[in-house]
């Protein structure tokens, strides 16, 4: 059927060329409509994500998770300039309470694992272990408890390899189908310890009831090898256009806000 296409386009003096799409205007074709009420940034870094999802959707209430101080900093500056923009300095995993974290030489890397011996093999300098700090951890299922937060539109994850601990921290949410879009990160190579093999990441979200919708921005090796990429997930109820409502209360008195102390802690 492919080389059919192809001789019909050439015939035609037309040529069949990949079309980059671009993974945050397709998020906002899938969800259609208004678009999202609730979007968590997971993994927020400076808040490069934070711009992104804000140009396409000016209504969203976005929450932002980054744990480490130097990038919160920057972060909490994009925060203080848009009321619907909440950022929370915490790692969310599995768990609640603390954790070791990682800290590379290039804080875009950093993580809740250790670095892999062999990820110099494929990143070069790129994930340079430096140090390991202690940081505050929750999860989703325990922040939308106590924050009210019923429905989730979008959850984007780029967590360095943590994607699972995420997920497993969203248990609830996800069974009972309250997350309508997943955006992540997907690792292909070795890179940190303890990292989701490819091929059980695509595994685990299918057994969330999500549906892999499409691959973008492949990294690859010289070799020309998969390093990493991102990916698109819908719920499988929820796979074409549609909207997941959400209803956020107030904030809880055990939850601490950026504007109050620049973490989060959950009681």
């Amino acid at each position: 059927m492919k080389k059919l296409i192809r001789w019909m386009y050439k015939h035609r003096g037309l040529e069949l060329r990949p079309v980059p799409l671009n993974p945050f205007v397709e998020q906002q074709r899938l969800l259609g409509g208004a678009g999202p009420s609730v979007i968590f940034d997971v993994g927020a870094h400076y808040g490069e994500t934070v711009r992104e999802y804000r140009a396409l959707f000016p209504s969203a209430s976005i929450y932002s998770f980054e744990p480490f101080s130097a990038s919160f900093a920057v972060l909490e500056q994009t925060a203080k300039q848009d009321a619907n923009v909440h950022a929370y300095m915490v790692a969310l995993s599995d768990c609640v309470g603390d954790s070791p974290y990682s800290v590379n030489g290039n804080s875009a890397t950093n993580s809740l694992l250790p670095v892999a011996a062999e990820a110099s093999q494929y990143w070069g300098h790129l994930v340079q272990p430096e140090r390991v700090e202690q940081v505050s951890t929750t999860t989703i299922d325990a922040f939308c408890e106590v924050t009210g937060i019923e429905a989730i539109d979008v959850l984007k994850l780029d967590v360095q390899g943590c994607e699972p601990l995420v997920l497993r921290g969203a248990e609830r949410m996800l069974r009972r189908q309250a997350v309508r879009l997943v955006y992540a990160e997907i690792i292909a190579v070795p890179c940190y310890d303890k990292q989701v093999a490819f091929d059980e990441f695509l595994a685990m979200m299918r057994s969330y009831g999500f549906l892999l919708h499409n691959f973008y921005a492949p990294h690859l090796s010289e070799t020309g090898r998969l390093k990493q990429c991102d990916a698109i997930f819908v719920c499988g109820s929820e796979d074409r256009q549609g909207s997941l409502g959400s209803t956020c209360g107030n904030e809880s008195p055990c939850l601490k806000r950026v504007e109050k102390s620049g973490s989060v802690q959950v009681a």
